[in-house]
């Protein structure tokens, strides 16, 4: 499940301190994937049991399988920026949607 794309009824189970996460992560994705959770935990405040709740409450194993879709949609979202030039194939622009 992509961070941005989360079902209502997964959000409105989530509390204060994962909502407050989940905007976080949400304004810095970027940086996320590079965190540990003990890192994480301190740049929001929360402890790495909150951050791993969080991760389960979304559904993921833990916060490596979180990082891991969080990279996977920055790239998602990389290739749906990258311009298209002339050059390109409809094969390689197919190939980088999927």
């Amino acid at each position: 499940m992509l961070i941005n794309q989360l079902d209502d009824e997964i959000i409105k189970n989530l509390s204060q301190s994962e909502l407050y996460i989940l905007h976080y992560v949400y304004d810095h994705p970027d940086e996320v994937i590079d965190m540990s959770i003990q890192e994480l935990a301190k740049a929001v405040a929360f402890s790495s049991a909150t951050i791993l709740r969080f991760c389960k409450k979304l559904n993921f194993s833990g916060f490596a399988e979180f990082k891991f879709a969080l990279k996977q949609q920055n790239k998602e979202i990389a290739n749906l920026k990258k311009p298209i030039s002339s050059m390109d194939s409809i094969t390689s622009l197919y190939d980088d949607i999927d």
